[in-house]
């Protein structure tokens, strides 16, 4: 009896403990599943807060790339147009310093949105064939001058089996390059800095693995910093940031971009002895004929055409900007404007047109909902309108979008002129033989003679395209001064006649025209000493005797006095001198001064 007593007690202890046990575990295994449901739905909360953080951060990039990259397209878009304009030499000083402050700008503002984008990973490679050496060209072309002022050599070398077409994302590319060259250049006081590229195909897999290597004869990196090169914000140093400027993001950039191509940076330098940094990237070959044609790209294109635009943006700053980039290059051009995309299809609606350029970035309808409404509900031509965006967002992602909505082109702000018209001629298929110069022949040419452009081409060490340019912008301002020059001697105004002389004198000797530039000396120094006016009249009669040429109405309000085309007037076709009569009585009868429009 006492053993069964004690087996019950035995058996009823074991049962109450495991009971008790198996009560415990299954309140733990509840406050186990109630804390993993409450740390699982504060993971889902962060997770859809991290999410909407890095949606605002994009809407907010987004808006900050618009609201700064508009005032920016205004004030370099008036600049460049005033650059071509009549100026004083202290002017033109300034107008060129706030120019290049804008550069400045728009490269450190590009910098710390891509910078900001690749830390968010919203970057993506695009897949476009592009090639190589063309991309290495653009960018020697585009720090050609800066290397130049700072007397250094900067050249490309190409390699045998580098293919003239692989597959990959330009502008990246691009804008790597760019960024190690440009501070190859930067941080180099004297002798070379180049650009390399070597390849190694492999035909049967379908890719090419290409080296880029960019080594300089710089300031050197001290070895210790090597490392930290590459950290935003960071230089070699504070005395290198107070030297050269920067804001330390090329470098991050640059290896980002690399390293979404799966590659990586190499360094290799020595203080005070330079700096050689390469990687390689594995990109897919493609066919020549895949590439498109670059734009031809000229300041002095004018189109003879009658075309129709639309012009959307709601902006007229902005639209100004255009409208004098479009009657820049297109002299028949008509020019319908819209401040939004419902206008922009209500204009569409009851009008034709050749070419749309739409803004994106707009109220009440913006421009890719413009663009899609047009592809989907006009038919015929004007469904198929080009469109080209002109937009403040530059970044691939937004292109590509702009692209997608059934945009045919996109063109970033700021733009210049010249970059539009190539555009708008790729867009309609006008090609170079039917554009026309602002001269078929000779650049100028006067009555003693052609230029002495041996100072000149001095001065562009031999680059003839930059010699020619400099012609092409003399061109541009000299009608303008002359304007001026001539209004002064109409209001009889001493003060006018001496700034516009002393303006044009070194515009003069600067394309080596020496003649009229001495005749402009005389000018100046005549009204500023009190010279009668019939001495002045006969100084003018001098400077304006090469007008007895044929003109041409294209280019900047037409050439102006001061210029033509090669074919001389007979005698009895070249206009009669204009003559300026001071006080008392004036050639033709009467009193004040007589002004006679050629």
């Amino acid at each position: 009896m006492t053993y069964i007593l004690f087996a019950i007690l035995i058996s009823g202890g074991a049962w109450y403990y495991i009971h008790r046990r198996e009560t415990s575990l299954k309140q733990r295994q509840k406050e186990l599943e109630k804390t993993v449901r409450e740390r699982t739905a504060e993971a889902v909360k962060q997770k859809e807060r991290a999410e909407a953080s890095e949606a605002f951060k994009s809407r907010f990039l987004a808006n900050m790339s618009h609201e700064i990259r508009t005032p920016l397209h205004g004030i370099a878009g008036f600049t460049d147009l005033l650059l071509d304009t009549s100026l004083s030499e202290k002017q033109r000083r300034w107008l060129s310093s706030i120019h290049q402050s804008t550069e400045r700008l728009t490269v450190v503002v590009n910098d710390i949105l891509d910078i900001s984008k690749l830390e968010a990973g919203e970057v993506r490679l695009r897949q476009a064939p592009f090639s190589p050496a063309r991309i290495a060209a653009d960018v020697q072309d585009s720090l050609s001058i800066r290397a130049k002022y700072k007397g250094i050599d900067l050249s490309v070398l190409i390699g045998e089996n580098v293919p003239e077409a692989v597959i990959g994302d330009p502008t990246r590319l691009y804008q790597i390059l760019m960024n190690l060259v440009g501070n190859a250049v930067k941080f180099t006081e004297n002798g070379e800095v180049r650009l390399s590229i070597t390849g190694s195909i492999q035909p049967e897999e379908g890719f090419t693995y290409l080296e880029f290597t960019v080594s300089d004869t710089g300031i050197g990196i001290a070895p210790e910093k090597i490392s930290t090169i590459f950290e935003s914000f960071q230089q070699a140093g504070d005395d290198t940031t107070a030297r050269f400027g920067g804001t330390g993001l090329g470098l991050t950039i640059a290896r980002e971009l690399v390293q979404l191509h799966g590659s990586d940076i190499q360094v290799e330098s020595a203080l005070l002895k330079g700096s050689t940094f390469s990687f390689v990237l594995s990109l897919p070959l493609a066919a020549t004929a895949d590439l498109q044609t670059k734009p031809y790209l000229s300041d002095s294109l004018c189109f003879t055409q009658p075309l129709q635009f639309l012009l959307v943006d709601e902006n007229p700053l902005n639209r100004e900007i255009a409208t004098e980039a479009l009657y820049r290059h297109f002299e028949n051009a008509t020019i319908t404007e819209a401040t939004n995309g419902k206008e922009a299809i209500e204009r569409l609606e009851g009008q034709d047109f050749d070419l749309i350029l739409m803004d994106v970035q707009m109220p009440e309808m913006s421009g890719t909902e413009a663009t899609q409404y047009i592809r989907q509900h006009f038919a015929g031509v004007k469904q198929d309108i080009p469109i080209i965006a002109l937009s403040a967002s530059t970044t691939p992602e937004e292109i590509e979008k702009n692209l997608e909505s059934g945009m045919n082109r996109h063109l970033g702000k700021p733009f210049k002129p010249q970059e539009l018209a190539a555009a708008i001629a790729e867009m309609l298929q006008l090609t170079p033989g039917q554009a026309r110069p602002l001269s078929t022949g000779p650049i100028l040419a006067n009555s003693d003679g052609p230029f002495d452009l041996s100072f000149l081409r001095d001065f562009c060490a031999g680059d003839e395209e930059q010699v020619q340019h400099f012609l092409q912008k003399f061109k541009a301002q000299c009608p303008l001064e002359m304007e001026q020059l001539e209004a002064a001697f109409q209001r009889q105004d001493m003060e006018g006649i001496f700034q516009t002389a002393h303006s044009l004198k070194p515009q003069l000797e600067f394309v080596g025209l020496k003649k009229a530039a001495l005749t402009a000396a005389a000018l100046e120094a005549g009204a500023r000493n009190g010279q009668t006016w019939e001495e002045l009249n006969e100084l003018l009669v001098q400077f304006k005797r090469p007008e007895q040429k044929s003109r041409t109405r294209c280019g900047p309000r037409g050439l102006g006095s001061f210029f033509y085309l090669s074919l001389p007037l007979s005698p009895s076709r070249a206009p009669a001198p204009q003559t300026y009569g001071g006080p008392g009585p004036a050639a033709g009868g009467g009193t004040g001064a007589v002004f006679k429009p050629v």
